[in-house]
């Protein structure tokens, strides 16, 4: 569906006195929430994108990442994923420790990391791949702007960002029983969709993150 044809059939669904009352720029906002939202949900956007990180060996993720990233790498080869609580124990100084190029990474929350070693001067690249939501000025995955603009989720779930664009536009007016009624009954269907979301795309994906563990030299074990 295009953001014209879900913007159309959300009218439709509506009472026929709101079919007109929301403007297509709220109703585009509205949709565009729910696109996001779908994506979060069913991790479905996925691409490598390239971050930098300085002499303070933390760097910060992109707001429309699902973080943590999946895979963090450096000159094409992955970083070992670790925790503070692992470092300390194994690599007591690894806060000062600078190299010319770093091992692991540590998640930080909510939008960074930490790499070790950290740059002894000047930046280095990194790839992270992971699962994103749309954004405005994301090139890969943007918000739906213009009509003839397509959701880059399953085509199946399509219909889903019209449920929870009613849902929404239903709060805006919580005196009309009749609507709340309406908006109910596709909330209905909406959590059925994200039930089924959950158990065809996300199982598989809910262990990603899981501690490696650090590999130690011989003098070290």
């Amino acid at each position: 569906m295009t953001l014209q044809e879900i913007r159309t059939w959300v009218r439709q669904q509506l009472r026929e006195e709101y079919s007109q009352a929301f403007s297509d720029l709220v109703l585009n906002n509205q949709i565009n929430n729910a696109y996001k939202e779908i994506a979060r949900i069913g991790f479905f956007l996925r691409k490598t994108a390239n971050i930098t990180v300085d002499t303070s060996g933390i760097a910060s993720l992109p707001a429309n990442l699902i973080a943590p990233p999946l895979i963090v790498r450096y000159n094409n080869i992955p970083l070992s994923r670790e925790t503070v609580r692992t470092l300390d124990a194994f690599l007591p100084n690894w806060r000062n420790q600078t190299g010319s190029a770093p091992s692991y990474w540590v998640f930080q929350p909510p939008l960074s990391i930490i790499v070790v070693p950290k740059p002894a001067s000047g930046t280095w690249t990194l790839e992270i791949d992971g699962f994103w939501t749309p954004a405005s000025g994301d090139t890969t995955f943007p918000l739906l702007s213009n009509d003839s603009d397509t959701p880059k989720i399953p085509e199946s779930y399509h219909i889903a960002i019209g449920y929870k664009t009613i849902m929404e536009l239903a709060s805006m007016a919580p005196e009309d029983q009749l609507l709340q009624q309406r908006a109910a009954y596709y909330s209905a269907l909406y959590n059925n969709i994200l039930q089924e979301i959950i158990s065809r795309y996300r199982q598989p994906i809910d262990v990603r993150g899981l501690d490696l563990p650090i590999v130690t030299s011989p003098e070290r074990r």
